[in-house]
């Protein structure tokens, strides 16, 4: 469910901020503002009381599962995901002003079809792991995103090629971030949330260290140049994941890591 909010909010957030701030970017943020209180009042009116667990856990136990080293492959994978994803993603504007020519409306189409194109990867992430195992669904994805990320400074020139890329790159990424919650929850199923929280974590730092990369590499590479750095760290992704993951040996090993051994009940959620 969390990640299809996500790219929900994603498919329809991005190309109507970005269309509605086009004459004025306040009213992107009153929009978010609106929005916000509209969820707030929906929360307070509807929102059942939701059972708590049976003993809050303390840092330490939050932490623990960091013991496991498949853990700490799959958030350092997750993480390196993110990073490579998002120095792309997060100067879009700049990435495909060859292919818009600085049309606010060209660049919403490209980010609406993003959008729509993340939640169909989204689904196709699930049945694929259902189908193949998340090692296998990573380790392919992965090495089409990095292929994919290799030919963006050509792909991103032309609205139609753009199109295309815009279509293709969000199904890659989501199925492979669908893949990798699968791939860190089996380690443990019974603390899967703590281990989805770890998840989150890594998806979130890579988020915010895109940024810095991205600028970074705009500034070394130029415009169009610098989309090479997110396929070199799709790369470092792609062989942090494989060195992580034993071919033929299952993700949900015999020493799970266990958090609290006194809980009663899971602390919420499962495991796809």
């Amino acid at each position: 469910m969390g990640e299809g909010g996500l790219t929900v909010a994603t498919a329809l957030g991005v190309p109507l901020g970005t269309w509605i701030g086009r004459t004025d970017w306040r009213l992107t943020m009153w929009l978010v503002t609106g929005l916000g209180a509209a969820a707030f009042a929906g929360l307070a009116a509807l929102l059942r009381e939701l059972p708590q667990p049976a003993a809050a856990l303390t840092l330490r136990e939050r932490l623990a599962p960091l013991a496991d080293r498949r853990v700490v492959g799959a958030a350092a994978t997750t993480f390196l995901i993110f990073v490579a994803f998002q120095t792309t993603y997060i100067y879009y504007t700049v990435a495909t002003r060859p292919a818009t020519g600085g049309s606010q409306d060209r660049l919403t189409l490209l980010l609406l079809v993003s959008g729509v194109a993340a939640v169909a990867g989204s689904q196709l992430g699930g049945r694929l792991v259902d189908a193949w195992g998340p090692r296998v669904v990573v380790l392919s994805a992965l090495a089409a995103y990095v292929a994919v990320a290799a030919a963006a400074p050509w792909t991103l020139r032309t609205m139609p090629t753009a199109l295309a890329a815009s279509v293709v790159t969000p199904v890659i990424g989501w199925a492979l971030a669908v893949a990798q919650i699968t791939r860190i929850t089996s380690i443990a199923p019974a603390n899967a949330p703590v281990l989805v929280s770890l998840s989150s974590s890594a998806t979130y730092l890579g988020m915010a260290a895109a940024g810095g990369t991205g600028s970074l590499a705009l500034e070394l590479f130029g415009d169009r140049w610098f989309l090479l750095a997110g396929a070199g760290i799709a790369v470092l992704a792609l062989g942090v994941a494989g060195a992580t993951t034993a071919h033929g040996v299952p993700l949900e090993g015999p020493h799970q890591v266990r958090v609290r051994e006194d809980s009663s009940q899971p602390l919420g959620g499962s495991p796809r």
